[in-house]
Parts: structure tokens; sequence; C-alpha cells
């Protein structure tokens, strides 16, 4: 990938994000096999818009497959994006409709930029599926724009007439060889993507998100992000090196979505009931554990048979529920042993539901805080938590932390109306909104209705605190991106841009060096490399690391702020293309249309509100006000590319097709542009992009038109 004259570090802020689109923050992650993920899971049965056929009973394995259903998202620049996800089922070419969610599930999309979730492994009857309907609760929807300050900006999600969402429904239909067919004996893959990039336009000036449903499917899964399965432990076959849990989504701790089979290697790594362990000495250590015990698992899905083998696994204690009080979060700054995490998840017990904390959660820790590294073994304290560390802390979540919340800033929870549930599901591609009344909800209410906390009061006028002293905290895989200023044979200098999707200037590093003189300092960030190769890599290039920040008040003259276990480089990370032209789209977006390549002339991306290619947090304007003039091209991947996406997004019906090739997708696109006076509103893809070119090998591409 070439540079670029007009390639600037893009900056998060307000006059940026009144524009009518969202700036996007990051791109899919490519090793993040240790990142936690926040979502929280409901525990009432789901409701979805259609009649759906009961067939779990009736299932055998001659009638039945398995489908592995997981969940993702494309990156938007969002805190926190938590809707409910009311119902999930797929439809058979004859009818019959399967619900494969089976209760109502609270998810923050924001998390989901990282990873998949496994959402379900249920057995429904073989046959050939060609459609997915996901339907959506806003009524209590908690939206937080990320701003640039510290409580970012909450915002209403409307439709594209301005009215506030209630139920929304997504229908994503499989189109020719994409069709999903389950075959008794055989695991099944379909992978769901709510594409926030493409389905949200944020108007800070009206503080309002603009919502057109797309939900684009695959049935590759991808390689290229981390697969998460969670679940209760059903048995542990040492022998094979593999176990068996009962299929937990999120947060959920009651219902089962099914049966998963988790394959072990002896470079898979373990945290159980905070100890760390390794290979067959962890796996003998699970097999040790109660059934029912909650088990993480982080790992990859093979292409060739579906099958999951972990990478990490969490388990008791160490693995997220709704039975303990955590916060997760980065660290932005340490004054002894107290530390200040931003824009954490907070999980609580008594309403069993976790929440999103757009302020400033202050955690205490001290000798008897108990702290593990996830993929490593031995002793751990206190002092390898520093500034910039992405953590996940045990202990009692308190009142207070001596400091007003962040102006603007209030809980998640609290976001929209409380209590209430929304009115009966729209037709396809319609939405309606309901009033509530007041007063909390409560754990078990009504279908589709977010849960309040009535445990912890957010807004009484201090942040949360979370006292640790008698807890533990785990160190988990932090991201870095930059830009590279000089690099040495074990290190690399770079200016500092975003640790974990926030700007540098968010963290406060006082203390992290063994004198004040030695602090890290965000223009001269030093990442550790050894190890890693540096080939190819060249100064001024931007670069991303994933690893963990060197302990605090340990960096010496000279030393390295970062130990990184993973580089991607410019050449290697994808691009993402975002391009919208409004509400009203435009009739001549494209120039040519054809199997080998869809171009967009320059006077397309010249009328459009913004076309913007990102890559972390690099941002190039591809108008030619900015320099660019030669337009845009996408084209077919590289054949060695399995996992791809292509979808067209019909806004009038809310429906939307998907494609598994370009080919097909160029065709469909060509055939929908020629049927009438259609117009576009916007395109997102992803993929490699050449700059000398202006040709972006898409792996993943989605055009919304009017139709």
């Amino acid at each position: 990938m070439n540079s670029h004259p007009s390639m600037t570090i893009r900056s998060r802020n307000l006059q940026r994000l009144r524009s009518l689109t969202p700036a996007i923050a990051g791109l899919f992650a490519a090793t993040l096999a240790a990142f936690g993920l926040s979502a929280c899971g409901g525990s009432t049965l789901g409701s979805g818009a259609n009649s759906v056929s009961s067939t779990a009973s009736s299932c055998t394995s001659a009638s039945c497959g398995t489908a592995l259903m997981s969940l993702t998202d494309a990156p938007g620049d969002f805190l926190t994006y938590t809707v409910n996800v009311v119902s999930l089922n797929l439809q058979r070419a004859d009818g019959t409709v399967v619900e494969t969610l089976p209760v109502t599930t609270t998810v923050d999309f924001a998390t989901l930029v990282s990873l998949s979730e496994i959402v379900s492994a249920g057995q429904i009857p073989a046959g050939r599926y060609t459609s997915a309907t996901m339907t959506l609760d806003y009524t209590n929807a908690n939206i937080v724009v990320d701003n640039g300050t510290a409580a970012g900006e909450a915002v209403t999600a409307v439709d594209s007439s301005g009215a506030a969402l209630g139920l929304t429904t997504l229908t994503v239909q499989f189109n020719g060889a994409n069709a999903l067919v389950v075959t008794p004996g055989i695991i099944a893959n379909l992978s769901l993507d709510f594409n926030l990039a493409a389905t949200n336009t944020v108007n800070l000036t009206t503080a309002k998100v603009t919502v057109n449903p797309v939900l684009v499917a695959s049935l590759v899964p991808s390689t290229t992000r981390p697969f998460r399965v969670r679940g209760s432990l059903v048995s542990v076959d040492s022998t094979a090196g593999t176990y068996t849990v009962n299929l937990r989504p999120f947060h959920d701790d009651t219902d089962a979505d099914g049966q998963e089979v988790v394959a072990t290697t002896s470079a898979t790594t373990y945290v159980i009931n905070g100890t760390s362990y390794a290979g067959g000495a962890g796996l003998t250590q699970l097999a040790g554990l109660a059934p029912g015990t909650m088990v993480v698992a982080f790992g990859s899905l093979s292409t060739a048979d579906h099958s999951f083998t972990a990478s990490t696994v969490r388990a008791g204690s160490s693995a997220v529920s709704m039975t303990q009080q955590s916060v997760e979060g980065d660290v932005v700054a340490r004054s002894g042993n107290v530390l200040t995490v931003r824009n954490a998840t907070l999980t609580q017990i008594d309403d069993r539901e976790c929440e999103f904390e757009r302020g400033d959660v202050t955690v205490t820790v001290g000798t008897g805080t108990t702290v593990t590294k996830d993929g490593y073994s031995g002793s751990f304290t206190i002092q390898d938590i520093s500034v910039g560390q992405h953590v996940r802390f045990l202990g009692t979540l308190t009142q207070g932390g001596g400091q007003p919340p962040p102006e603007g800033s209030s809980s998640s929870s609290s976001s929209g109306s409380s209590g209430g549930s929304s009115s009966s599901s729209s037709s396809s591609g319609s939405s309606s909104s309901s009033s509530s009344s007041g007063g909390s909800s409560s754990s078990g209410s009504s279908s589709g209705a977010m849960v309040t906390p009535t445990n912890l009061d957010m807004n009484s006028g201090s942040v949360a605190a979370l006292d640790a002293t008698a807890g533990s905290a785990e160190l988990m895989l932090t991201s870095l991106w930059g830009t590279t200023t000089a690099i040495g044979s074990n290190s690399v200098t770079i200016d500092l841009q975003e640790i974990d999707g926030r700007s540098a200037a968010a963290f406060n590093f006082a203390g992290t060096g063994t004198a004040s003189a030695n602090d890290a300092v965000a223009s001269a960030y030093m990442v550790g490399t050894s190890g890693l190769s540096l080939s190819g890599l060249m100064t001024n290039m931007p670069v991303r690391f994933l690893g963990f920040v060197a302990p605090f008040g340990s960096v010496a003259s000279g030393g390295v702020d970062f130990n990184a276990t993973t580089l991607v480089n410019f050449a290697q990370a994808d691009a993402l293309v975002l391009i919208h032209w409004g509400s009203g789209g435009l009739a001549a977006v494209f120039s040519s249309v054809t199997p080998g390549a869809v171009t967009v002339p320059q006077s397309a991306l010249d009328a459009s509100a913004d076309a913007t290619l990102l890559l972390g947090p690099q941002s190039i304007s591809l108008v030619s006000a900015a320099g660019h003039t030669t337009g845009l091209t996408l084209t077919p991947p590289s054949s060695a590319v399995s996992a791809v996406q292509y979808a067209i997004a019909h806004l009038s019906t809310g429906k939307t097709d998907s494609y598994g090739s370009f080919a097909d997708f160029a065709t469909a696109l060509q055939s929908d542009l020629t049927a009438g006076s259609t117009l576009t509103s916007a395109i997102a893809a992803r993929g490699p992009y050449d700059t000398g070119t202006s040709a972006l090998s898409a792996v993943q591409a989605i055009v919304l038109l009017s139709n």
C-alpha cells in the first residue's frame, strides 16, 4: 500500500462529527484474541416479528443439523451502541421459520468491531435457508458518539423521517449459491454483520443518529478477527483435548443456545479462578471444575469444517458473568494505587445487568489484588497495571469516587426513557416508537425492555468506584495505533495516536517512568518489538501494535513503554471506505459496473456529503479539493480470500440482498440500477487499497439503494 500526500491524522472533534457522516474509528481487528466483550444478556423470551416454528423438540440426528451463527460489526465512531436483540430467525425455502435466539439479549454493538460472538449453535431442521431476520428494539437504546470528550455525546436513534425508533426489523436475503444449507451431521456457518458504518448517520447538532438498517451475511467465517465462545461447562475430554459448553452468548447466565465443542492445543493459555496455566495443565484444571461453571474462549473458526479452536480460555471467576461485580476498560491515569478507568463497562450482581459508564470509574487496588496477564503464566503484581493498559477488575462497586461526573455524563441505562415495553413489531424496514411510563424495570421485565439498574445510581453527583483491594485484575491485550518515527533492532518509536481506539491525548502518563523525565510521551512512544519481524517497516508509516503496557513506574531512560506481541503495518491492514450522499441519494454514482470492477467517478465523490478512506487513525479524503482526482474502483479480492461479504440494501423495503461473490454482487447491482430511477445513498467497503490506482480490493462491500 502506497503513501498518499493527502493522508492526515484523523482528528476526533465536534466539528467533524457535525457532518452528516460519522467519522469511523479503527478498522476490523486482525488478531485480538484476548480482548473482552462488553455486552449484556437478557432473561426474557424473544418475540420476533414472524410466526416461529418450534422445532427443537422434534429434532433428531437424521432430520436436523447444526447452524453455527455468529454476530459481528463494522466499526463506527461510537463509545457504546446498546440495543436489544429481540429475535433472530431463519426462513427455509419452504416457508418454515426457525427462531435461533431464545431470549431477548442486550448487545453493545460497538464492542463487536473487535471480534465475532457465536450466538447460537442449535439444531435446526435440515434444508435450504433463504433469509435471516433480526429484530432490534431501540426503545431504551443507549447510543453515545465519541466526540473527543471523556463522556462522549449521547444521541437519539431516529428513522429516515425523524421519528424515534422502537422495534426495527432487518432482513437479509441469501442469493444463489449464498444460501445457507443445513445438513444432518455437518456444521453450517452463518456470520451476520450489523454494519454500524453503513447503517448510521450521526448529526451532533441535533444529537440524533439516523438509522438505515443493514444486515450482511457470510457463509465463510472471518479469518481476520477472533471468535468468542461463552457458555457453561458440560464436560472435558482430556484425551481429545476438547471441552463442551452449553452456549450462553454475551452475559446470559441462564439459557442455552445449543452446545459447542471447543478444541484446545498445547499453545492454548488459560486463566482459571485468577491463576494462569498453559496447554495440558490448563485443560486438567478445567476438568476439575464443576459442571455449570462459566467458561469463555477466544479463538478461530476453521473455514473447512467450522470447528472452533481456542487460543485463550477464561473460567470460573475469571470469566465475565452476572454473578460478579466488575469493571472493564482502559486505565487513563494512575496515582499510587488509585486508577482511573474511562468509558468502562460495569457488571452488577443485584440486577444481573451490565452498563456502559460514560464518565470515569475510580478503581482502587492493593497488595491483596490478584493480578493475571492473558497468555502468560507466572507472578504479576499491581505494578504491572499501568496507564494505557486494558484491564478487567473484580471487586466491590460503591457509590462515589470523590469527583463529579464529566459534564453531560449519565448512566447508559438511564439514557432515554426507563421502563415500559415497546409497541408491537412493525413490518420489515419500518419502525415504531412507543412512550414509556416512569419507573425502573427489573430483570425479567417484558420482552424488549432494557433493564435499568436499581442498586447503583450513577447520576447522583459522583462517579462510580470499585474496590479491588481484595479482588483481582486481569491484564488484556491492548491495541496501539501510531506513525513510526524511528526503527531500532528490537524497538520502534511511534507518534502515538490511539490506544484501544481512544485518542492518546486522553491518557495521563505521569508516573509511568522511573522518574518524571522518563514518563511516556505520546509523540515519542517506544514500543518493544523483540521477537517480531520488522521487515518492510519504514519511518513515517502507520502501524498497529497489540501487546501490554510496561509496568507502572518501571520505564528507565531509553526503555520501552509498551511490549508488543503483534505488529500490523500499513501494507498489511485493510482500509475502510465510507461514502454518503445523504438521505436524498444520487443517481449518477457509478460510471461502470461489471463483474470485474465497480467504478465511482470523481464527480460522484465530489457530490457526496463525505467521501473518506480510513485506516485506523489515518484519514484520506477522496474529494478533489483534498487532491484526490482519480475516482474510486472496487475490484474483486485475491482468490486466496475466502471470507467475503457483499450486499445491496434496499431502503424502501428494509431488506438486504447478500451475495457470496463479487461478480454476483456487481451483476445484481447493475440490474437494480437499470430497473428504474434508483438512487444511491451510501457505499461502505473494506479491503487493501492502492493509492496509485485508487482501487480497493473489496473483501466487503455494501451499497444502499433507494428502492
